[in-house]
């Protein structure tokens, strides 16, 4: 190979390099500032007092196929998210029977669908990983609702303790309660420290940054 093809060659190798490097740097941009901004909007809507939980959800895998939720992401999402409100909505109950005239008090939380693996290489059961904001005129009802689980969470990002789950039995409305549960296949709860929401809220979104990124073009 002479001089000139050599030289062309490493211009070609060090203008593909530099175009991967920006687009690494682009995206790593973007998922700072989209999980910034959702954790910024999330920190906003609770106080110092209130105690942080990190949820993973995954619904019946039966009821999903059943439902025919499997060929359609936007009614899936929808559906999992409601089993989360659902949720929220037997424990606020357990709490105050007119829980809506106390709004404040109510759960702060966001939940995120997901649908692939960590890798983003392959389809996986949808579940959401949460975030629950209980306000503490509520903890000590949240808390007596928690149990241990019997299975480790081996996807968590927040590994400081065994993992909790939710003992339905302990909800005041029995029969919602155990339609719910029975709609629900896992529920892994982790208490949560404020200095790691943001670690716990970047997991939580990485399926929507991961979609948002730019790809990088394929050259032979």
């Amino acid at each position: 190979m002479n001089t000139t093809a050599q030289l062309l060659e490493t211009s070609i190798r060090q203008t593909a390099d530099t175009n991967t490097q920006l687009i690494t740097d682009a995206n790593l941009d973007l998922e700072r500032k989209l999980v910034s901004k959702e954790t910024d909007t999330f920190r906003a809507s609770i106080t110092s007092d209130h105690s942080l939980y990190a949820v993973t959800l995954t619904p019946s895998r039966r009821d999903i196929i059943k439902l025919r939720l499997n060929l359609n992401e936007y009614d899936c999402t929808k559906y999992v998210q409601n089993l989360v409100t659902e949720l929220l909505h037997l424990f606020h109950k357990n709490c105050h029977n007119n829980y809506s005239r106390n709004e404040s008090r109510l759960t702060r939380f966001f939940a995120q669908v997901e649908f692939e693996n960590k890798q983003h290489s392959d389809k996986v059961a949808p579940h959401t990983h949460a975030c629950f904001a209980i306000h503490p005129d509520y903890l000590d009802q949240f808390e007596d609702l928690l149990i241990p689980h019997t299975k480790q969470d081996l996807d968590s990002k927040i590994q400081p303790e065994d993992p909790l789950t939710i003992d339905f039995d302990r909800l005041k409305q029995q029969t919602k309660a155990q339609i719910l549960e029975s709609k629900i296949a896992s529920i892994h709860i982790r208490r949560l420290k404020i200095e790691d929401l943001l670690t716990w809220s970047s997991y939580c979104f990485k399926e929507q940054t991961h979609s948002l990124q730019l790809r990088q073009r394929v050259t032979y």
